[in-house]
């Protein structure tokens, strides 16, 4: 999944996000959501206008996450070449290089609701 034209505001306590997702999803299961698609076996892109809310706690840790597809009559669907389409073993072998671990918890650097009241 990717974005485009994201809009973004945050707050203490949450972040909320305004939207074009992309998200890539195989005929097959565009199909059975009652989509008509050429290829079955084929990859997509379901473009639509979105809206999210990402609450998070006093550790900033996310506690919950709300999607809304703002108007899905205008969603599209684009058909990928098979070429332009990788696997799941390619991007873990690209991606896994980059991934670190999170450091350790310290709750002296973190202001908490308490402290600041």
């Amino acid at each position: 999944m990717y974005t485009d034209d994201e809009e973004v505001a945050v707050s203490d306590h949450m972040i909320a996000s305004k939207m074009t997702g992309y998200q890539f999803k195989p005929g097959k299961v565009l199909a059975s959501a009652g989509f008509e698609v050429d290829d079955q076996d084929a990859m997509y892109i379901y473009k639509a206008s979105e809206e999210m809310v990402w609450p998070y706690d006093d550790r900033c840790r996310l506690i919950g996450e709300d999607v809304w597809e703002v108007d899905p009559d205008k969603a599209e669907i684009i058909k990928l070449d098979s070429a332009d389409v990788i696997t799941t073993e390619e991007a873990n072998r690209v991606l896994e290089p980059l991934i670190k671990p999170l450091p350790s918890y310290d709750e002296a650097t973190m202001r908490t609701r308490a402290a600041a009241d």
